[in-house]
């Protein structure tokens, strides 16, 4: 037995059958149309004008008229019932996100196949790119929901790649795009840090932030060098080159754990969550720029007072290029006002962007690899906080942040995986690797004793400055975009001056150094903020916020 409802009215039977029939409602005219499900024949009976409250009492018209406009007949109610539920169903977002990173790749290499052909085909440079990409954002969903970093498995994928003979997958591979892609990731990665800086908290905060970037960064270095110097018979130079690869911290890896911690209100009472975001960005620097500097020594033709010299030239040239297209950036612009224009957002981007990208390419030409960093961050710097003087909107340049944001998320899988691609497992000499293991922890705990001597006289409990010394042990990415830039330069000389072995097999042992940093202190370093965390922070309840992150958006201080 079946009967009409009203949907938004009194729920009342419109009409009803006895239990051998089986009705069908349908609007005709003044008739109401039954189908008798024992003689199979239609039968028009009439209720009066067609109304729920007709059907039940057909006299009352007038009642019946004004109701009647209100009700839905059975084909809109069934209609209105399908949409509700197709609006309630939905995928588990974990499942959503799996099927998408899991058909996007075949997708994305069908379209490619039909436009390049052959190249696109295994073995083939886009191929490789593709799967690089997608296949590493795969990878890398999977290792986050187990708790790893996802570059862990970005670069286990590049590894896979280039050391499974019998796929032969990097035929034709074109080993030349690796240095622009890493360029220009290392372009985003400093142009995300200098936009996040914030110029308040420099300030509230300076010699806390200042020793904390500096300070750990520069006695891991030295001591990175001399356990490489005399354990691995690394010449000096190459030592401090070495020790400026491995001393980064890797904002990706504990920025979204530290924002996790500072949005439960974890540390906020006495600002510790603040610290470390403003202090990773400038730890990135200072690593940087001493890498280029060592990098200038090692590869430069100059005399050593000639060299000395340089280094003060390129910390001028690269704060002048900062500051210089900083301020052209910050001018040439104007407020959105209150309505936003994402047209002229993404100009802004591209300009802020594109004069990271002419730095680090141009003072590279010019042999002043230590300057094209600094101007990278500073010009981000200046804009942002010149922006912010002159009344941009914070959703105008948080849309900005945005889009670089999405851009790291592309070069992300790519910078893993061709770092991954260079590793060659059968050439590697397992002794090296385990002299090199012994090296990087002796180093990690150097680094961790100093950054806690650092904060000392910062005011903070025993258990806060634990906790900033844990969370300045996690490294991947600055490793992933400088490590291999040594090996890039003997390669280059090869082809003017022939094979140098011991400039190579030195440049290939940094390689290998930066890997092992990355897949020793990656994992552990952010179980270790994430275990540590709510343990040894005191909880501000006042401060609490239910902000939602995720670690597939890092905000734009995070490299």
């Amino acid at each position: 037995m079946s009967t009409c409802r009203e949907a938004d009215m009194e729920r009342q039977p419109l009409l009803t059958l006895g239990d051998n029939e089986q009705n069908e409602c349908t609007k005709s005219g003044s008739y109401i149309r039954i189908r008798n499900s024992d003689t199979g024949k239609k039968e028009d009976t009439d209720y009066g004008t067609y109304s729920p409250a007709n059907m039940t009492e057909p006299n009352e018209e007038a009642d019946s008229l004004q109701r009647s406009e209100k009700t839905p007949n059975c084909e809109q109610h069934t209609h209105s019932l399908m949409m509700a539920r197709l609006k309630e169903f939905h995928i588990h977002s974990k499942l959503s996100q799996f099927i998408v990173y899991s058909l996007i790749s075949p997708l994305i290499w069908v379209v490619l196949l039909i436009i390049v052909g052959n190249d696109d085909l295994p073995g083939g440079t886009i191929f490789v790119l593709v799967l690089l990409e997608c296949g590493g954002r795969l990878l890398g969903y999977l290792m986050n929901l187990i708790h790893v970093p996802p570059m862990v498995g970005m670069l286990g994928l590049g590894i896979a790649i280039g050391n499974i003979s019998f796929l032969d997958l990097t035929q034709r591979w074109n080993p030349a795009l690796s240095s622009p892609i890493r360029q220009i990731a290392l372009a985003v990665i400093l142009t995300r840090a200098g936009f996040g800086l914030d110029l308040n908290t420099l300030v509230k905060f300076k010699w806390l932030v200042l020793r904390l970037a500096f300070v750990p960064t520069v006695i891991e270095s030295l001591s990175i060098a001399l356990l490489t110097h005399f354990i691995l018979g690394f010449p000096w130079i190459w030592g401090l080159l070495v020790g400026f690869v491995v001393a980064a911290v890797s904002p990706a890896v504990i920025v979204p754990r530290i924002l996790e911690l500072k949005a439960q209100g974890y540390g906020e009472n006495k600002g510790v969550p603040t610290v470390i975001l403003a202090s990773a960005s400038l730890d990135n620097v200072v690593a940087i720029s001493f890498f280029g500097v060592a990098l200038g020594f090692v590869f430069s033709s100059k005399g050593t007072w000639e060299m000395l010299l340089q280094c003060p030239l390129e910390v001028v040239s690269g704060c002048g290029f900062g500051f210089v297209w900083g301020a052209m950036n910050a001018v040439i612009f104007n407020p959105s006002g209150k309505t936003l224009d994402a047209d002229e957002s993404v100009a802004k981007g591209i300009f802020v962007l594109g004069g990271g990208i002419i730095s680090i390419l141009g003072f590279k030409l010019l042999d002043f690899s230590g300057a094209g960093a600094l101007g990278c961050i500073i010009s981000a710097f200046v804009t942002s906080t010149i922006w912010k003087h002159r009344g941009f909107l914070e959703d105008e340049i948080n849309q900005i942040k945005w889009g670089f944001t999405f851009l790291w998320k592309f070069f992300e899988p790519l910078l893993f995986g061709v770092i991954g691609l260079q590793i060659v497992i059968a050439d590697l000499d397992g002794k090296t690797v385990l002299l090199s293991v012994g090296c990087l922890v002796a180093g990690a705990v150097v680094r961790f004793i100093t950054t806690y001597l650092t904060v000392c006289s910062a005011g903070l409990s025993t258990k806060e400055k634990l906790f900033i010394a844990i969370a300045w042990i996690p490294k991947a990415t600055v490793q992933a975009a400088i490590g291999p830039i040594a090996l890039d330069y003997v390669k280059n000389m090869q082809g003017a001056k022939g094979i140098d072995t011991q400039l190579e097999q030195l440049a290939t042992q940094v390689l290998t150094i930066a890997v092992v940093v990355i897949l020793l202190t990656a994992p552990i370093g952010e179980f270790a903020v994430v275990f540590s965390g709510p343990r040894l922070l005191s909880k501000d309840k006042t401060t609490e916020s239910s902000a939602t992150l995720t670690r597939n958006d890092p905000p734009s201080t995070s490299a």
